[in-house]
């Protein structure tokens, strides 16, 4: 007591109080720190959990791409060995039915070729014959002609050219006509005869070309 008043020290009670204030924002802030650290972890493990995820799915559609590529890989092999068995059996059905030609087409020019005519050549195309000949007469190139399209082998012959040329008669061996004579050269044009079945097949083929 001193002048009558009462003396009180609050030094002890400010320093505690401020201890304690200092506790406090020590847990407050070591508090805040830890919550911080658990989302940071929390947020690393769901993003490293999701990138994983993602890797996995990667690596399924890169996998499932190989495989698809194979599959294509396989799929391209087998339609060009289609393609190829194809063109074999085009090539056998084509040799078959030249072979026929051949005989047909053979027969039917020597057959129905007239007097005093001689051929050069006899070249087929497709549907297209080409006959290259020479003769004495016009006329017999008419002959020759009609006796084409009556054979059924042909149809729709056409004179491409004619023309008049002087030869040496003894190439001919004809011992009956002057030393050098006159001929015609001439060419014709010739379409197959084909029958309604054999129509059907080509038209049939041809279908089957324009799907594919």
């Amino acid at each position: 007591m001193k002048n009558g008043f009462i003396t009180i020290n609050l030094m002890p009670y400010r320093e505690k109080q401020k201890a304690n204030a200092v506790k406090k924002f020590a847990f407050l802030v070591g508090g805040f720190a830890l919550g911080g650290l658990l989302l940071v972890g929390m947020v690393h493990g769901v993003m490293s959990f999701r990138i994983e995820e993602q890797k996995n799915r990667n690596n399924f559609i890169t996998s499932e791409n190989k495989k698809l590529d194979e599959t294509i890989k396989s799929i391209a092999k087998l339609k060009e060995e289609i393609k190829l068995t194809l063109a074999k059996r085009k090539v056998v059905e084509q040799l078959q039915a030249n072979r026929s030609d051949a005989i047909n087409i053979v027969n039917t020019v020597a057959n129905t070729i007239p007097e005093d005519t001689f051929l050069n050549s006899v070249k087929k195309e497709d549907e297209n014959v080409t006959i290259i000949g020479q003769t004495y007469s016009n006329n017999k190139v008419s002959h020759y002609m009609v006796g084409l399209e009556e054979s059924q082998i042909f149809k729709e012959p056409t004179l491409k050219e004619i023309k008049a040329k002087n030869i040496d008669n003894s190439a001919l061996k004809n011992r009956n006509r002057a030393k050098e004579v006159k001929i015609s050269e001439f060419s014709l044009v010739l379409k197959m005869e084909r029958t309604d079945d054999e129509a059907l097949s080509s038209n049939n083929k041809n279908n089957k070309k324009v799907n594919q």
